[in-house]
């Protein structure tokens, strides 16, 4: 990897040798890797750590030179990396006066290429369209002969690799340069010289100024002297010309041809920004039109606007109002069907008490009923055994009516039962219409229950009482047989009979 640093002084046009190598083939640097930092910006940022803001020092003694620290030349070394895919690269930096040894130092492989011009090209370069002012023109040529004298000692201390080179002889003969840095860096495969193609140029007036600025420099002898040292010592020294008139009446030339050819370019320009304003304001008259109606159309949106945001807004109320009277009665609907269920779970209470009840009620008249023919068959017997007795007739026939009677009203309470049953099925049937009579019927029902239960307990109460009683008759008929059977006994051991 060759890397080329091109220093010079920092005037206009100071880029003309960089670029000249550049479009020979030399690549131009990329940012660095990890900060992303150009060489330029990494320069601006060690001058500004070590506040330096001119080329002199604040006591005018010379250069002010730096030598960087370790975070810099990390710095330096991200740079390098940055580029380390380019085989020949370099910029060009005018501040790299300041750390020319400190490149140096970094990577002795670096090529500089140190550039300089006349006081008087420079002079003419900086006051290009103002006047010129005493102290200004010692001010720029205290800092050329500084700058090129920190230039001339870092040559004299690096002959191996620099090259020390006129700015005007790189602009007369661009191929002796781009041949001489190719070879003393040894660039060949990677800078060469190809005719005909384009090269960067110096401004037109470039040597007019140079010309119109001699005067100026007539008495500043340690100026021209360091120059001439400076040509003598320089690999690519200026041509010597004796058509200096020539060549600035030719440059005023092109100068005039130049500015006459800018003027009518004005002139085209100034048409067509005068067509252009014209046409603009054309269509401002438009707009403005179009402007005023639209401004029409939206006071009517505006206005529909706010009629519909009125219809939304009194949607929305109705909305929110039907939401509300939905939340309600879904509400409602809950509680109702909560009492619809509790309701239904009452009648399916209900409904298994009547069916225990009604199983009950068969089992006691099945009950009933064998009691009934148990007693019928006893009754028979009896009525056979009384036939023969008297007494025990007529107390048979007055427990069999006693009999008859509990049978009739045990036959009109099962009457009654059944009617009540009855009446308790239809009233069961007329339940699933009427579930707002369902709580009053329940409580009915359950009256009616209660009274069934009471007059069943009662029926069994009766029942129990005459079956005692027919316990009692067993009994006593059992004393009158045993009595009769006495009176027989008597009767046969009595003599005569």
């Amino acid at each position: 990897m060759n890397v080329i640093l091109t220093c010079t002084f920092p005037q206009p046009g100071h880029e003309l040798p960089h670029q000249i190598l550049e479009a020979a083939g030399l690549m131009p640097a990329r940012p660095s890797r990890r900060e992303n930092m150009t060489p330029a910006q990494l320069h601006r940022s060690i001058l500004k750590a070590h506040r330096i803001e001119g080329i002199r020092k604040a006591d005018s003694s010379g250069v002010q030179v730096v030598s960087p620290g370790k975070l810099w030349q990390d710095l330096a070394v991200d740079l390098f990396l940055g580029n380390i895919e380019n085989e020949a690269w370099g910029w060009v930096e005018p501040a790299a006066i300041h750390l020319l040894d400190f490149w140096r130092s970094f990577d002795p492989q670096i090529g500089f290429v140190l550039a300089y011009s006349s006081p008087a090209t420079v002079l003419g370069s900086l006051l290009r369209g103002r006047p010129a002012d005493d102290e200004e023109i010692d001010r720029v040529l205290l800092d050329w002969r500084h700058f090129n004298t920190e230039l001339l000692r870092f040559y004299h201390a690096n002959r191996d690799c620099c090259l020390l080179v006129n700015a005007d002889a790189i602009d007369q003969q661009p191929q002796v340069f781009v041949e001489q840095v190719a070879s003393k860096f040894a660039l060949e495969k990677s800078v060469t010289w190809t005719e005909g193609k384009p090269l960067p140029q110096r401004p037109a007036d470039t040597r007019l100024l140079q010309y119109l600025a001699l005067p100026l420099v007539q008495n500043a002898d340690t100026a021209r002297s360091l120059y001439d040292e400076l040509e003598s010592t320089a690999d690519l020294p200026a041509i010597e010309s004796g058509q200096n008139s020539v060549d600035v009446w030719d440059d005023y030339a092109r100068v005039l041809q130049s500015f006459t050819a800018d003027l009518a370019a004005a002139k085209e320009l100034n048409d067509t920004l005068a067509a252009t304003v014209a046409s603009q304001e054309t269509r401002c008259t438009q707009l403005e039109s179009e402007k005023s109606a639209l401004a029409g159309r939206h006071d009517e949106q505006a206005k529909l606007a706010a009629e519909r945001q009125a219809a939304l807004d009194a949607l929305a109320k109705e909305k929110a109002e039907l939401a509300q009277a939905k939340a309600q009665l879904e509400q409602e609907k809950s509680a109702l069907a909560g009492r619809h269920d509790e309701q239904a779970k009452l009648a399916a209470e209900r409904r298994a008490q009547l069916e225990q009840l009604a199983q009950a009620k068969a089992a006691n008249e099945a009950q009933h009923g064998q009691e009934i023919e148990a007693l019928k068959r006893a009754q028979a017997q009896q009525e056979q055994d009384i036939a023969r007795l008297t007494q025990a007739r007529d107390q048979q026939a007055k427990l069999a009516a006693e009999r008859q009677a509990a049978l009739d009203a045990l036959a009109k309470e099962k009457a009654e039962l059944a009617q009540a049953k009855a009446q308790l099925e239809q009233e069961k049937s007329a339940l699933a219409g009427r579930h707002d009579e369902q709580a009053k019927l329940a409580a009915e029902r359950l009256k009616q229950i209660n009274e069934l239960q009471q007059q069943i307990q009662s029926r069994q109460a009766g029942e129990a009482e005459l079956s005692a009683r027919q316990q009692m008759m067993h009994e006593e008929m059992v004393r009158a047989e045993a009595q009769l059977d006495l009176i027989k006994d008597i009767l046969l051991k009595e003599p005569g009979l």
